[in-house]
């Protein structure tokens, strides 16, 4: 096996340019362009630390933590937003003046819809395989648009104070936390290769290990201004779509770079009928150069030789 994965047929055969995989020179690092994943840029071939800096690893890891964090401060303050809510004051329950007016049935009814939450939250795993058919189906990039446009679809029913609409919401919440596990793990497998999968996805979770550390925090600090939170993460979750621009764009700059080079060796293929042929110098048919071995065939053409002229020259004398 060669350094980049390939069987080599023997130690003293070499492989001609145009028959080796097309690679893509970035810097030193070399970029498999004909993998057979076709919906993303294959990074399998580069080594652990030039993976950590390409700009898909860090795009996928800061998505991952944002919405996790986004997802998990929700977790965390649902039930008093759903009472913000109920009594009428949507996003604005640091507003005391509104929820002195909040009275003892509503607060029921806000409960009956945490519960309510507490089901619907476990059967997002029914909406996972959606997920699965567009990763195995279209681009990395299609996916994540479709992945961080749940996000925002979410984030935007969150300021919306109507308990109806919200009720959407919590369906939607449950489907977009499943699918946000759901992609991040399958677009590092794709994307990166499993040889480095089991360091890259504990790296994940170590870091967002460290960033829901802020989710305490930002509950008890915001004085329980959902509305201001869910803005900013609306902004951040905006960000996210021109990332998803930015990866389109690799990919299609290194498959252009891929038509171009495969032009290049049909190209060579055609015309290599056309290349002058080195002269070399005349042998006997039978003749193998070096050796013994090689003047056999020769003697034996001579002896064939001579037997014809003696049968001639007796014929002649006859």
């Amino acid at each position: 096996w060669d350094s980049c994965g390939r069987w080599s047929s023997g130690g003293g055969d070499t492989v001609d340019d145009s028959e080796s995989e097309p690679l893509l020179e970035q810097g030193r690092n070399r970029i498999d362009i004909t993998s057979d994943n076709h919906l993303c840029l294959d990074l399998s071939q580069l080594k652990l630390s030039e993976q950590l800096v390409t700009p898909e690893w860090i795009g996928l890891l800061i998505f991952f933590n944002v919405q996790l964090l986004s997802s998990t401060f929700f977790m965390t303050a649902v039930g008093d937003q759903l009472s913000c809510v109920v009594c009428g004051c949507g996003g604005r329950c640091w507003d005391s003046e509104c929820m002195h007016l909040c009275t003892p049935d509503n607060q029921v009814s806000a409960d009956h819809w945490l519960v309510a939450f507490g089901i619907i939250y476990p059967l997002g795993f029914i909406t996972t395989p959606i997920c699965g058919y567009l990763q195995d189906r279209y681009q990395l990039s299609v996916v994540l648009i479709f992945v961080n446009s749940t996000f925002f679809l979410w984030e935007a029913i969150v300021l919306v104070p109507n308990i109806n609409v919200q009720s959407v919401g919590l369906v939607v919440f449950a489907s977009a936390r499943q699918f946000l596990f759901s992609f991040f793990f399958a677009a590092v497998g794709s994307t990166f290769g499993y040889v480095n999968f089991g360091f890259l996805t504990g790296l994940a979770n170590f870091i967002s290990a460290g960033v829901l550390m802020l989710d305490a925090p930002l509950y008890e600090y915001t004085a329980s201004k959902f509305d201001i939170v869910y803005v900013s993460f609306i902004i951040l979750t905006t960000i996210f779509f021109f990332f998803a621009v930015i990866i389109k764009r690799r990919f299609n700059q290194h498959r252009m770079r891929q038509v171009s080079d495969e032009s290049h060796w049909d190209d060579q293929s055609m015309h290599g009928s056309r290349q002058v042929v080195p002269a070399v110098p005349s042998s006997p048919p039978h003749a193998v150069m070096g050796g013994v071995g090689s003047r056999l065939p020769v003697l034996a053409e001579h002896a064939d030789l001579e037997a014809t002229e003696g049968a001639a020259a007796a014929a002649h004398h006859a």
